[in-house]
C-alpha cells in the first residue's frame, strides 16, 4: 500500500512542477490597420524584446519604472506601464517604452521625450560630441497604444525593428 501512495505522490509532484513550466509572458493577438494579426505585450516584455535585437555599444541596465517618470519628467499623474533601459552615462543610449492611456496622451510623452533628447543633446555637446549624431536620429515611434524611444549604436536598424512589432 505504501508503494501505490508513493507512486500516487510521485506522479502528483511530477504534474504539479512540469504545471509550472508555462509561458509567463502573456502574449495576445491583435489585428492592426492593415489587417495583419500582430502581437501584444505590456511595456517590459516589449522593452526586453527591443533590447535583446538592437545593438547597443554601451552596457545597459533596466532601471525600476519608477525612475523612467522622474527621469523623462512625465506629469506625476502618468500611470501607464513603462520600462526603460539606460547606458552607464559613457553615451546617451537609452530605450525606454511608455504605454499610452487615458490620463497621459502620447503627445504629453512624446513632448517630453524631445524634451530628454534636447537635454541630452545640449549635454554631450560638450561632453562626448561624437556621440551626439546618436541622439540627432533618435527613434522616437508611437502606436498600438506605445511610445517607444531608442538611442543606440543603430538607430535605423532598430527603428526598423521596432516598427515591424508595433
Amino acid at each position: 500500500m505504501k508503494k501505490v501512495w508513493l507512486l500516487a505522490f510521485s506522479f502528483l509532484f511530477i504534474v504539479l512542477l512540469l504545471s509550472g513550466c508555462t509561458d509567463a509572458v502573456i502574449k495576445t493577438d491583435a489585428t492592426t490597420k492593415d489587417g495583419t494579426s500582430s502581437q501584444q505585450f505590456d511595456a517590459g516584455t516589449l522593452a526586453d524584446l527591443i533590447y535583446s535585437n538592437t545593438k547597443f555599444d554601451d552596457m545597459m541596465t533596466k532601471v525600476p519604472s519608477a525612475s523612467v517618470i522622474k527621469i523623462y519628467g512625465l506629469p506625476s499623474e502618468y500611470c501607464g506601464d513603462c520600462a526603460i533601459y539606460v547606458s552607464t552615462g559613457a553615451t546617451p543610449e537609452e530605450l525606454a517604452v511608455f504605454e499610452v492611456n487615458d490620463s497621459c496622451t502620447a503627445d504629453v510623452i512624446i513632448e517630453a521625450t524631445n524634451a530628454r533628447i534636447a537635454k541630452q543633446t545640449e549635454g554631450y555637446s560638450s561632453y562626448a560630441p561624437k556621440e551626439v549624431p546618436k541622439l540627432d536620429s533618435a527613434v522616437v515611434y508611437s502606436g498600438s497604444g506605445f511610445v517607444v524611444v531608442c538611442v543606440s549604436a543603430d538607430n535605423a536598424a532598430a527603428a526598423e525593428f521596432i516598427k515591424d512589432y508595433i
